[in-house]
This record gives structure tokens, C-alpha cells and sequence, in this order.
């Protein structure tokens, strides 16, 4: 196998340095830097960003260095085009591999080439579960890899595998940034794989170069719960909610976005058992959530023919 590329996203050398040296070590690995971009210089321009979308799914402002993170992430999307690479590593600068499972990725792409389930398929591998809680299945690639997937949006995008045809759709619907860098929608249209093994760990030392996000959360009484999830629920049935959600977003994704994600962790609550390995993993084999999923994939899939 050629090397695979690995691209680092980072602004400072001192940040990145420690990880570029372990990678260094490793011969599979032909390793780019990606510049940082500063946010600040986009924010406002209504190409790259989309202020009224992110106010409306998250209850706040965007901060400059959300905007910056997404687009550095784009480039690297660009870049993966323009080169042609297959399959690409991708590291933001806090992150710290860990040598006796970076060594299995070569494999690993082996066996997700090879799996029938996946031939051809927009794929993004994530490399740090952590202790991170999703709702999905696992997915057997040969006799001896196990790899799971994920029906929620698995958070932080620190490390990661992406082929090409992954990042065909992220550049073509990546602008303009319209949510939070961990992950922008796309990412519901690929199939979203998890490492069973952490391929990395975050150095918190580092700190967040994303700046401070404000903490919406409010203490709220038990009337006032019970009343919200009353309204929600009067606002998803009527319909009122997707009219908001496609009058502020100008997204077509309400369904995968939202519905499927509330089925998915609706049945995971109540139908899902945790996964023997990972105690944070909810496993939920179900044909009725097949049913759903084969549905949405193909309604994606002929809006790209």
C-alpha cells in the first residue's frame, strides 16, 4: 500500500511539533501541515458563513475561532480532491497518537475497501470515541476487525480517517458554515464509522484554540421542563417546527437532522444494550431502524445523481 496521507491542521509550530515527530516514526505516513485559519476574516461574509443558521441551531453566536476550525477543515477536503488521495488521516494539533493502534490503520482500510457493505460508500472513520455516549451497531469488515457505526452524530472531529468520496461531499456542501465545526451536516449523508479502539488521545494541556463557548444551559423547574418538551412535541406534530427549522437553515435535512436522530436515541434509551467492550457504546439492532435508514439513504443518495 502507498503511503497515506496525513494531514495536520494547526497554526503553531510548537503545537503540532509533538505530534509530527510520532508520526515521523511511522513509515505508512506521508504527513502535510494544514495552516489554521483565522475565523475573523470571514465571519461575516455571508460565502463562508451562514450567521442566521447557527443562530437558530444553537442558541448563540458563532465565535471566530468556530468559523476558522470549519473552514481549515474544508481545506483539507479541497486538498484531498485536488490530489486524488483515496484515504486521508486527518489530525487536529492536540491530538497524540498512541503507536500500537496507529500501526492498524493501513489494515483497516483494507478491510473497509473490501467489505462489500461499504464498496463504494462516502465513508469518515472516527479515531477517538473516548468515553463519548452514540447509539449504533457493530460491523463485522473480516474475520478478525470489528469496526462500529454510529446513527448519532458522534462529537469532536480531532482525529480521523475520510476517503474521497467522503470529502466530494463535504466540499460540495460545506459552504457555507451554517453549524459547529464537530460536525457540520454532511456528515449525515456519509456513513459514519467509529474506531472500537482510541487511535489517539487529546492533550488537555493544550487548551481549546476555539475560544470559550457560551453555556446556554439554565437551571430550569420541573413545570417548566414538562411544559417545554409539551411544546416541542405540539410544534414537531403540527409541522411548525420543520417549517422554522427550513425557514432559519435553508437546509433540506429535518428529517436526518432531527427526526431520525430523536428515533434513534428513543430506541437506544429503550430497546439498546450496551456494548460488552465499550459500556458508552448502545447497540440497537432493529429492522424497523433499518427500514428507516435504507429509506434515507436512498432519498440522499438520488439527490446527488
Amino acid at each position: 500500500m502507498h503511503k497515506i496521507p496525513t494531514v495536520v491542521i494547526s497554526q503553531t509550530k510548537a503545537r503540532r511539533q509533538p505530534l509530527i515527530d510520532l508520526l515521523a516514526k511511522f513509515s505508512e505516513f506521508d504527513t502535510h501541515i494544514q495552516p489554521g485559519i483565522d475565523g475573523r476574516e470571514f465571519i461575516g461574509n455571508e460565502e463562508y458563513v451562514d450567521l442566521r443558521a447557527f443562530r437558530f441551531l444553537n442558541r448563540r453566536e458563532m465565535l471566530p475561532g468556530e468559523a476558522g476550525c470549519t473552514l481549515a477543515h474544508y481545506s483539507v477536503y479541497k486538498k484531498i480532491l485536488e490530489n486524488k488521495w483515496s484515504w486521508t488521516l486527518v489530525f487536529e494539533d492536540d491530538s497524540r497518537v498512541l503507536p500500537e493502534e496507529i500501526v492498524k490503520i493501513p489494515e483497516l482500510i483494507k478491510a473497509i475497501d473490501a467489505c462489500s457493505d461499504l464498496y463504494d460508500q462516502p465513508i469518515l472513520v472516527h479515531l477517538n470515541l473516548d468515553e463519548a455516549r452514540i447509539v449504533g451497531r457493530r460491523m463485522a469488515l473480516d474475520d478478525h476487525k470489528v469496526i462500529l457505526e454510529t446513527y448519532t452524530v458522534l462529537r469532536l472531529a480531532n482525529a480521523y480517517l475520510i476517503n474521497f468520496k467522503a470529502a466530494e461531499i463535504a466540499v460540495r456542501e460545506g459552504l457555507p458554515v451554517e453549524d459547529v465545526p464537530d460536525w457540520p451536516h454532511w456528515i449525515a449523508k456519509l456513513r459514519f464509522l467509529v474506531h472500537l479502539n482510541d487511535v489517539v488521545f487529546v492533550d488537555r494541556n493544550l487548551g481549546s484554540e476555539i475560544g470559550l463557548r457560551a453555556d446556554i444551559a439554565v437551571r430550569q423547574s420541573n413545570f417548566r421542563l414538562i411544559m417545554k418538551k409539551i411544546t416541542t412535541l405540539w410544534f414537531f406534530v403540527t409541522g411548525i417546527e420543520a417549517r422554522r427549522y427550513r425557514k432559519n437553515t435553508r437546509l433540506n435535512d429535518y428529517m436526518t437532522w432531527i427526526v431520525l436522530d430523536r428515533i434513534f436515541r428513543f430506541m437506544g434509551n429503550h430497546y439498546g444494550k450496551s456494548d460488552l467492550e465499550r459500556k458508552n457504546v448502545v447497540l440497537l439492532e432493529s429492522p424497523l431502524i433499518d427500514f428507516v435508514r435504507n429509506i434515507n439513504k436512498k432519498k440522499n443518495a438520488s439527490r446527488f445523481k
